[in-house]
């Protein structure tokens, strides 16, 4: 078998992918075509992270959105994974 038969296998696997990259790089178009591709639930970080007037959302009140959005994400019975979508460092750790 060939090569991307094995890379796609593998994409196909995934359940719990991060995308991250520069600004204006392309991250959501292929962060919400990924999830649709793979039947995955689409987080975007900006959405959870930006309040109202541009208000940047507290780290412990941000981490607990992102962990409120996965553990629904995992429990869709449809979907169980996703693909988080943002450019913030610290949730890589």
């Amino acid at each position: 078998m060939g090569y991307f038969y094995y890379v796609y296998l593998l994409i196909t696997m995934m359940k719990r992918i991060n995308a991250v990259g520069t600004s204006a790089f392309g991250k959501t178009t292929f962060s919400k075509k990924l999830a649709e591709k793979l039947n995955l639930t689409y987080i975007e970080l900006d959405h959870l992270f930006w309040l109202d007037d541009w208000q940047k959302t507290p780290d412990f009140e941000f981490f607990q959105k992102i962990t409120q959005a996965i553990a629904y994400a995992d429990m869709d019975q449809m979907k169980q994974g996703y693909v988080l979508d943002g450019n913030y460092s610290r949730t890589t750790h």
